[in-house]
């Protein structure tokens, strides 16, 4: 599922937030200059039935001249967030080319996580920038067991039957009957139109 109804949050500093096209694609950007920032997006997504595993992803690049600038993604159920590691240059990620980020959460049982993106960095540099873009998540549904078997179907009354087919058979005895007294009648009348039609 795309998550594309993100609503930006902010715990320290001001940050520019807006929308670049950078690369072909479009970006959700996070940008300080001179100043300090711990921010991100977030987006709450329900399910129709309980969860167990999910899955958040995201394509992220970083530019910073300095400035400890770091980005991690996380999922929050029941206002506890489990989060990923950090990426960017402390660990080895210069920030470019842009890297898709996963994290997963487990042992679940709900319909609500809120999906959550941030952007920190430590020193009021020059440019801190973080670009956001595919924000998806996957999830998986807790097994709800095999479908209960249906509650069979009652045993037809079958007192009354008996007599139902006796009535039912005296009946078709009486239609059989008249159909044998017409048929005698049309015989009767077929000789007797054949020997008028003789006699002519």
């Amino acid at each position: 599922m795309q998550l594309d109804n993100l609503i930006h949050w902010r715990i320290v500093g001001t940050p520019d937030v807006f929308t670049e096209t950078k690369d072909g694609h479009e970006w959700q950007v996070i940008h300080s200059g001179g100043a300090v920032h711990q921010a991100g997006f977030s987006q709450i997504v329900g399910f129709e039935r309980p969860i167990k595993t999910v899955f958040l992803s995201a394509i992220a690049s970083l530019y910073t001249t300095g400035g400890g600038l770091m980005v991690r993604l996380g999922v929050e159920v029941d206002g506890k967030t489990d989060w990923s590691g950090w990426f960017g240059p402390d660990n080895g990620w210069p920030g470019y080319p842009p890297k898709l980020l996963k994290h997963g959460a487990y042992g679940l049982n709900t319909k609500v996580v809120t999906a959550f993106l941030e952007s920190r960095c430590r020193y009021p540099v020059r440019t801190n920038t973080s670009r956001w873009r595919d924000v998806q998540i996957e999830v998986e549904y807790v097994d709800e067991g095999p479908e209960p078997e249906p509650e069979p179907e009652p045993d037809p009354d079958v007192t009354g039957c008996p007599g139902e087919i006796a009535q039912m058979l005296t009946e078709i005895q009486e239609r059989l009957d008249r159909i044998d007294g017409y048929l005698k009648q049309w015989g009767e009348a077929q000789a007797w139109v054949d020997r008028y039609n003789q006699n002519l």
